[in-house]
């Protein structure tokens, strides 16, 4: 089950010979490939995942606030809190070149419509102009988290409830709204479910931040994470490699960090459905998942990364593969399991997940990471029962 998983009851760490050969014989796959496939990854990580992801947690609330303070006139427009300031958290990326150039270069505001009425570009809104400014509760709790929450689902329903001008488009402040909403959501470890044990959002913000920097992950402790209210890392907090795993089925609900406001169903006309935290109560033979638990009795048609132990200080990520199972509990553990099930569907499912291809831009170069190798790397390295480069 999910809370085995978190607590625990991890599976055992299979045998280096056991894993090589899946690699090698079932997958394709070489040691000097999955040597810099990691690395790679690691960057992608960065510049894909985290960076971006640091960036939308200091500029989320911009966007719909700007367009708001346009749409209600009299300076009584609702203002969303900056996360920073909703989860008490320093704000190291707010100032950065490419942190305001990917906000104010973003063209919201003319997509918003609000350009030329009279002289101010004001619009009235009825129904928006008498809501109250925002008052979330200060602090770094869960419950700050969800008035924040709370008020923006609200903004949304106002606004869908409002008479509008003819001819004014809600769509981009209701995308603005809901991705910072869903933002948060993902900040409490909800954004898929059943991935990560609860954590402090705060924490996680902060964590998210700290390894968003530099250029390959430097700051990834496999087996703890970072300071936590000037505390040392305690197994009460996620690991970094527990955070990625999360992270990263979060990235595939919502590529580039796009949150749609219709949630893509998992069933796709393309390739097999993917799933992430949870499975449905009968799940076709041929899926792909994510998940914090064994899936009972999986078809030959399954392929799934299994996080276990998740909620301590030795996770362990599995890879399930045509009925075959391989666990690995240590460093690059998290990395070489996604890196073999991303290099299964491109293997056996002509490089679709969840409906997307990994070449797809949307998910940020992915199908490069598993690009053939034509360089091997000289230090000798031990992976799973081999030393590559051999020693002599």
């Amino acid at each position: 089950t999910v809370g085995a998983a978190f607590t625990g009851d991890g599976l055992q760490p299979s045998a280096g010979a056991e894993a090589g050969r899946i690699m090698k014989d079932i997958l394709q796959m070489e040691i000097p490939e999955l040597l810099v496939w990691i690395e790679r990854f690691r960057e992608w990580f960065a510049s894909q995942l985290l960076h971006p992801l640091a960036i939308l947690m200091s500029t989320a609330h911009e966007e719909p606030n700007a367009v708001m303070a346009r749409l209600v006139p009299n300076q009584q427009a609702p203002q969303l809190l900056p996360i920073r300031q909703l989860l008490d958290i320093d704000d190291d990326f707010a100032d950065t070149d490419w942190v305001h150039g990917s906000a104010a270069g973003s063209g919201f505001g003319a997509q918003a419509g609000f350009g030329g009425s009279g002289g101010s570009g004001q619009i009235g809104f009825g129904g928006l102009g008498q809501l109250p400014r925002v008052q979330g509760q200060q602090g770094p709790g869960v419950s700050a988290v969800e008035d924040a929450r709370n008020v923006a689902q609200n903004l949304m329903d106002n606004l869908q409830r409002s008479q509008l001008p003819y001819g004014y488009n809600p769509q981009p402040l209701l995308q603005a709204l809901h991705r910072y909403n869903q933002l948060l959501l993902l900040l409490t470890s909800r954004r898929p479910t059943d991935l990560l044990p609860p954590a402090s959002p705060s924490y996680i913000a902060r964590r998210i931040k700290q390894l968003a920097k530099g250029t390959c992950v430097a700051a990834f402790n496999w087996n703890g994470g970072g300071e936590h209210d000037g505390r040392p890392w305690t197994p009460e907090l996620p690991t970094d490699s527990a955070l990625l795993f999360y992270l990263f089925a979060a990235f595939l609900d919502a590529p580039g960090w796009q949150f749609p406001q219709q949630s893509g169903s998992t069933e796709s006309s393309r390739g097999a459905p993917l799933y992430l935290g949870s499975l449905r109560s009968r799940p076709p033979t041929r899926y792909s998942a994510l998940l914090a638990f064994r899936p009972d009795r999986p078809g030959p048609g399954a392929v799934a990364v299994i996080g276990s132990n998740l909620a301590s200080k030795e996770p362990r990520f599995s890879l399930l593969l045509g009925g075959q199972l391989v666990t690995l509990c240590e460093r690059d553990g998290l990395f070489k399991v996604l890196l073999m099930w991303l290099q299964s569907h491109l293997v056996e499912r002509q490089g679709l997940v969840g409906g997307r291809y990994l070449s797809d831009a949307a998910l940020g170069g992915l199908e490069d990471v598993l690009a053939p190798v034509e360089i091997t790397p000289t230090i000798p390295q031990r992976v799973f029962h081999w030393w590559f480069p051999p020693n002599k």
